[in-house]
């Protein structure tokens, strides 16, 4: 079924619209729970119509999954439009899985209430002239900003030092495979709440700032497929909260921190292509699942290593065991 998004106009007072295609379970419940407030469409095409610009008191915005194209209509200089921006009650965006093109608007600090902004899988790219990204600088004003995913869009530049000054209820940062280059701000430690930072598939240098073991409550730490140098910081083993590590297809060097085992939480360790890497594998890590392959990791393997009951996958390929 394929609806036209010039629906839009019928709906100007709704609160919350959600465009994207969904089965026939969510359709029963949404009937089931009779939200009067919540319309859905069906994979739409086209352009989204300039007259939701007028919808002033929406308060989630769906578009997501659908084959939405060219810029997101609008009446100043940049693409998200002037009905987001004065959307003040406005706490979840999803334009996530379209085509949707032109920049991410540095004019969002209008957005009080927003919680949630997702935007991957589209074609957005960072502010012509600008090195940083400057959206960033809007979103500070955004205090109850939890999850924010803008990976998979050629945005073409650095992170600024203003990611730290994010909302402190910030969650979740997915950054992944956004053409982002340069170092990782030191002032990612300071987002004290955060539980999931991926910047994977990006062209990061540099080392692994020590500030981020100021993180926490962080469990995910996705960092595969930069270009990262240096020692893996055993700051890195004060993450006592960390299920997932994932550094990946990096230029590490140096030796495999022992501390690593002490982390009681964590099941999931990939270390893949760190060729630079050179030293006995710590035993420490036995314990844990994981991968570690392709780099020049030395030593025994334990005889104890039938006792790992819960561990899932092993892969010690192209190693000198």
């Amino acid at each position: 079924m394929v609806a036209s998004l010039m629906a839009l106009a019928t709906c100007l007072g709704c609160k919350l619209l959600i465009f994207r295609t969904i089965d026939s379970k969510e359709v029963f419940r949404q009937a089931y729970f009779n939200t009067k407030e919540f319309k859905t469409f069906y994979s739409l095409t086209g352009i989204i119509p300039p007259s939701v610009r007028n919808a002033t008191k929406l308060l989630n915005f769906g578009l997501s999954g659908n084959r939405i194209n060219g810029n997101i209509p609008k009446e100043i200089e940049g693409e998200i439009p002037l009905f987001i921006t004065n959307a003040s009650k406005l706490e979840i965006l999803e334009l996530q899985n379209n085509f949707i093109t032109g920049t991410i608007s540095n004019n969002l600090e209008n957005l009080r209430e927003l919680q949630e902004l997702f935007l991957y899988n589209n074609q957005l790219t960072n502010e012509p002239r600008e090195h940083d990204f400057q959206f960033f600088n809007s979103l500070e004003d955004c205090r109850m900003l939890q999850y924010l995913q803008a990976g998979s869009n050629p945005l073409n530049g650095f992170l600024p030092n203003s990611i730290g000054n994010l909302s402190f209820t910030i969650v979740n940062i997915h950054m992944e495979d956004a053409h982002i280059s340069d170092f990782i701000p030191a002032s990612t430690g300071n987002m004290s709440d955060l539980t999931a930072l991926i910047f994977h598939e990006n062209n990061l240098t540099g080392s692994i700032p020590s500030e981020i073991g100021k993180l926490k409550h962080l469990q995910g730490l996705s960092l595969s497929n930069n270009k990262l140098q240096g020692h893996i910081p055993e700051i890195v083993c004060s993450l006592s909260n960390l299920v997932a590590l994932d550094i990946d297809n990096n230029e590490f060097s140096g030796s495999i921190p022992e501390c690593l085992g002490n982390l009681s939480k964590l099941q999931e360790f990939f270390l893949i292509s760190n060729r630079s890497l050179s030293s006995k594998f710590p035993s420490s890590l036995w314990k844990m699942s994981g991968y570690v392959s392709q780099n020049s990791i030395e030593g025994e393997v334990p005889q104890d290593i039938g006792g790992l009951k819960a561990i899932l996958e092993l892969d010690l390929s192209s190693n000198n065991f």
